[in-house]
């Protein structure tokens, strides 16, 4: 009977998609753990921002103290073997919301986030240093650099979902927002497609650059905060703040949705037990 049960339970998701996919919804998908990213230290411990430069991924971690007395650290990751590089102390990067890449100028870019929403932090990628601080006229909470067009995309605070920004990070449009009573937290750049990663109900809202809603994506893990999505190669990755333990996991996206949906299927991995993160 349980394997009758299996058979059936498979061949209804799998019938949801493909009827998802026929009205031109998203479906689901599902996330294997990839990675645990513990604390730096005592106070060091609320996973944030998160980005890749196509090598390594950068996850903020900053001071459990609140916005502007806070400071925080960036460990770099190597994602073959998701073993620690290195870990850069002391750094004044407020909230650290989110973290995009900018390979001619070598940078990596930060939204403060808290208390200034305005600032932006541009590190040297091989120093690690702060090399300027930008402030914006926008209130954004989360970047991404866009190498086809030498420009950014930002979230924005507010009755706007979007603006794009010159390479000198000046305001070239700005797109209206759909609806939601979630918490935005990082973004990512795909293609001809921004992602926004929504905490509340935890779910994946998507954009076309020209502003055109394509669709929100549920996130099936609910019992942790999202606090950054961004690719690496053609992978998406999430990572999820844990409030107990401090740190956070990273989650392998897998979606399984439109057959023209800019999101590949990424193959079956093997599952960590989630009582090891919990």
């Amino acid at each position: 009977m349980s394997a009758f049960m299996n058979i059936l339970s498979m061949l209804l998701s799998f019938l949801i998609c493909f009827w998802y996919s026929l009205l031109g919804y998203p479906a689901a998908y599902d996330q294997p753990v990839r990675a645990i990213v513990g604390p730096v230290s005592e106070s060091l411990r609320v996973m944030q921002g998160a980005g890749t430069d196509g090598y390594y991924v950068y996850v903020v971690i900053k001071d459990k103290s609140v916005e502007p007395d806070a400071v925080s650290s960036i460990v770099k990751y190597d994602p073959a073997s998701w073993s620690i590089v290195a870990t850069y102390n002391n750094l004044q990067i407020e909230h650290g919301n989110d973290i995009t890449y900018n390979p001619l100028t070598d940078e990596l870019i930060i939204p403060d986030a808290k208390p200034d929403s305005t600032l932006l932090t541009v590190l040297d990628r091989n120093t690690m240093q702060i090399k300027r601080v930008i402030t914006l006229t926008e209130k954004i909470y989360s970047i991404a650099y866009d190498a086809s067009q030498d420009c950014y995309y930002a979230g924005v605070i507010g009755n706007k979902a979007f603006v794009q920004l010159d390479k000198d990070f000046n305001v070239m449009q700005s797109f209206p927002k759909q609806s939601s009573a979630n918490v935005t937290q990082g973004m990512e750049l795909y293609k001809n497609y921004l992602c926004f990663i929504e905490y509340k109900t935890n779910c994946i809202q998507v954009y076309k650059k020209d502003g055109t809603f394509y669709g929100t994506f549920p996130l099936k893990i609910t019992e942790n905060e999202p606090e950054n999505i961004f690719v690496l190669g053609d992978t998406f990755y999430s990572g999820y703040y844990i409030s107990k333990k401090g740190g956070g996991v990273f989650y392998e996206l897998r979606f399984f949705s439109l057959p023209d949906d800019p999101v590949p299927v990424v193959p079956e991995l093997p599952v960590e037990p989630l009582s090891e993160v919990a």
